[in-house]
């Protein structure tokens, strides 16, 4: 008995070693994360960090939820902050690569460094982190059906530690085999 409780409340007080302290977490379910998402990247204060599997803007047409994110990260690249944007590409989802190559342009365009992950890997992420200190992450791309019809789950975590480990962790390394230039097959 004494063996089961030994390792019972070491199993659960271990989760605390492997954990990071969070100041606030905030659930973004369906609707909740495009105006969420605004607000944060247009009040941004010094970086913002994108990995995104999918950044497919309708460009063309008045109210597209994506556009108005890329101009809120064009906003904040205007105001200062250091803005990186990492699509995936692939030679086999070669439709959601033209349209990650729409926003990618669009970004560039405006002086927003974007770029796109080597296809060799899929970059599946949906994430961003905002000022070292704001991790948002979850299930939702940047698309129109993410943001109107899709039942999405993401989550905003206020961390600094949690931040930097992914930005050390996660973004760095996709940052640094990540390409301006795209040649698919």
């Amino acid at each position: 008995m004494k063996r089961f409780v030994f390792f019972t409340l070491l199993i659960l007080f271990s989760f605390h070693l492997f954990g990071f302290p969070a100041k606030s977490v905030t659930v973004l379910n369906n609707r909740d994360y495009l105006p969420y998402t605004i607000n944060l990247i247009k009040n941004a204060g010094k970086t913002i960090d994108v990995a995104m599997l999918e950044i497919h803007p309708s460009l063309n047409r008045e109210g597209d939820p994506i556009t108005e994110i890329l101009d809120a990260l064009i906003y904040s690249h205007n105001r200062g902050a250091k803005v990186r944007v990492i699509v995936d590409a692939s030679n086999f989802a070669k439709n959601s690569t033209r349209q990650n190559m729409d926003a990618v342009e669009y970004l560039t365009a405006h002086g927003v460094e974007a770029l796109y992950d080597d296809l060799d890997t899929t970059t599946h992420a949906k994430m961003f982190i905002v000022d070292s200190t704001i991790v948002v992450l979850g299930s939702t791309n940047w698309s129109y059906y993410a943001m109107s019809q899709n039942d999405e789950s993401s989550v905003a975590i206020t961390s600094p530690e949690a931040a930097r480990y992914y930005e050390e962790k996660f973004f760095t390394p996709i940052l640094k085999r990540s390409t301006k230039e795209l040649r698919i097959k």
